[in-house]
């Protein structure tokens, strides 16, 4: 699993907890990164016997996503609200060549954002909002099975 604009961690690290046996966490501060890479520590330190792989990675997103060459299954992004709807959008133009048939992907915004514009091949099937938050979970689209 991918978690862009990861921040503390806390979304990829909780995959790992219900089972996700690799996370890469993404983000350009570099004081983030570290408090990541300690909350890392913890949870390997609390599973010693599992075998799971936790990253930390201190850049960009973009950059992150230009140099991508891995498949991914599950994209959490939560950019800060401040990030535009282009700049997300060309991240998941980036992203999009390299997630799984069945890949989910999630993304956190302000609930005054719009629906994110999606790459072609990625639709929308749930959305919901929290009071100041809205997040959008969308998947590759399928083929109609019916012809």
């Amino acid at each position: 699993m991918l978690d862009l604009y990861c921040g503390s961690g806390v979304l990829a690290l909780e995959a790992i907890s219900r089972g996700a046996g690799r996370a890469v966490l993404v983000d350009s501060s570099s004081r983030a990164a570290q408090v990541c890479r300690e909350n890392a520590r913890l949870v390997l330190r609390n599973a010693p016997d599992a075998e799971i792989s936790i990253e930390v990675r201190a850049k960009k997103a973009r950059a992150f996503l230009e140099a991508s060459t891995e498949t991914w299954d599950l994209v959490f992004i939560d950019p800060p609200y401040s990030l535009t709807e282009a700049e997300l959008s060309a991240d998941l133009e980036l992203l999009k060549p390299f997630l799984a048939e069945d890949a989910v992907v999630v993304v956190e915004r302000s609930s005054n954002s719009p629906e994110p514009a999606w790459p072609a091949g990625l639709t929308t099937v749930l959305s919901r909002k929290y009071g100041d938050t809205a997040v959008w979970f969308a998947s590759q689209s399928q083929p109609d099975q019916s012809r």
